[in-house]
């Protein structure tokens, strides 16, 4: 029976070969967000949660600047190309935040989302390939207000 064990790489090369600063890995070590061990006095770090780290992060500095910006949801399906029971299953789940309820005069309601999160949501379904019941906010791609 074998058992695939992770790469570990020391810190130093881990932030040279990702583009990384060595204070953004020690830092995100220290928040448990990548597995860490120490072995003759160096920290190593598993490679496969750094490269998860640096292809979520760059999807998201892609929209960050989005980040707070208002976008009706009837807009946000259409500029972003996702259908409506789609951004409501991840509006209940959390993966899209709702910056706005609002009770209309008219029919039902108006809800107002983060840009941000819905771009970011559009990125990674087209990263992982969109297909009808697959999740696509799996534990590598849970947008930033989510991640522990």
């Amino acid at each position: 029976m074998a058992v695939e064990l992770p790469e570990y790489l020391p810190l130093e090369e881990a932030a040279r070969r990702y583009r990384l600063s060595p204070e953004i890995l020690t830092r995100a070590v220290e928040d448990g967000k990548i597995r860490a061990v120490c072995a003759d006095g160096r920290i190593l770090v598993a490679e496969e949660d750094v490269q998860k780290m640096t292809k979520r992060d760059a999807l998201w500095s892609q929209v960050a600047h989005l980040d707070g910006s208002p976008i009706a949801l009837e807009q946000a399906c259409s500029r972003y190309a996702i259908s409506s029971p789609s951004l409501y299953r991840w509006i209940d789940a959390g993966y899209v935040r709702v910056l706005e309820d609002q009770r209309g005069g008219g029919r039902g309601r108006k809800r107002v989302l983060n840009e941000a999160d819905v771009a970011y949501a559009a990125l990674v379904a087209k990263e992982r390939g969109r297909r009808r019941g697959k999740p696509i906010f799996t534990e590598e791609f849970l947008p930033p207000h989510l991640r522990p």
